[in-house]
């Protein structure tokens, strides 16, 4: 007997693929575009996206927007655990003035 689940596999692709359909055919009943949306796709269309060295200068101009963030995600994800540890400190120690000081950080 086969078990109940190797029949979520067929089951997730049936329903993905209905999903999809229906996907399709509401883009496909919706209008053409904006007029700016035509112009970038004629833009494309007669070859403007062609040079490569473009594409990826705008690329590195990404990786670089989204790394800059960087520092301050990682310093903000670090505080966190620092007050969670001394909350856990401060639990430990049962120092009544401290606690004013742990719940302003979080």
């Amino acid at each position: 007997m086969i078990s109940s689940i190797f029949w979520i596999v067929p089951v997730a692709a049936l329903c993905s693929l209905l999903f999809a359909w229906i996907f399709y055919r509401s883009m496909k009943a919706k209008e053409e575009g904006t007029d700016k949306m035509k112009e970038i796709a004629a833009f494309g269309f007669a070859g403007g996206f062609k040079d490569f060295a473009i594409g990826v200068y705008g690329i590195g101009f990404a990786a670089v927007g989204m790394l800059s963030t960087l520092g301050v995600t990682l310093a903000t994800d670090a505080f966190g655990q620092i007050a969670d540890n001394a909350g856990g400190a401060w639990n430990n120690a049962k120092i009544p003035q401290a606690r004013l000081l742990i719940s302003l950080l979080n």
